[in-house]
């Protein structure tokens, strides 16, 4: 299984694999509990952030950290928190504006079995360092 590290790093990939659409399954994958904030603005959910991201900032921006963490309480039992930080680069004047995004990953087997989600990511190569 995955470190917390490698889990995060592949996660992003896989979210940002598509920025036409969600790549297939991933609304199986993990609970949309997306959540970026940016420049005082905030957006919720895949396709919320995707619009925040191309109309204002161009559709540009770099993930400069990475984390990943269980989450707690009983009811998340199997969740991973997953963390990131970057920059976004304005489309109009270049201007770099940091962002904070943050994900709930949960797996949909018995705890017994893989988690969906661990078998997709396991399937992409990190690309953070």
């Amino acid at each position: 299984m995955p470190d917390h590290r490698t889990i995060a790093d592949r996660f992003l990939d896989f979210y940002y694999g598509a920025l036409g659409g969600p790549p297939a399954g991933l609304d199986v994958l993990y609970d949309d509990t997306s959540r970026y904030r940016t420049g005082g603005r905030e957006a919720s959910g895949r396709t919320a952030i995707m619009s925040l991201i191309d109309h204002r900032l161009g559709g540009t921006h770099k993930i400069l950290t990475a984390m990943a963490h269980e989450a707690g309480g009983r009811s998340e039992a199997g969740s991973v928190i997953v963390a990131a930080t970057g920059i976004s680069f304005s489309g109009t004047d270049g201007a770099a504006i940091p962002f904070i995004e943050t994900f709930r990953i949960t797996p949909t087997e018995p705890e017994d079995e893989a988690p969906p989600f661990l078998i997709a990511v396991q399937n992409f190569q990190p690309s953070l360092n």
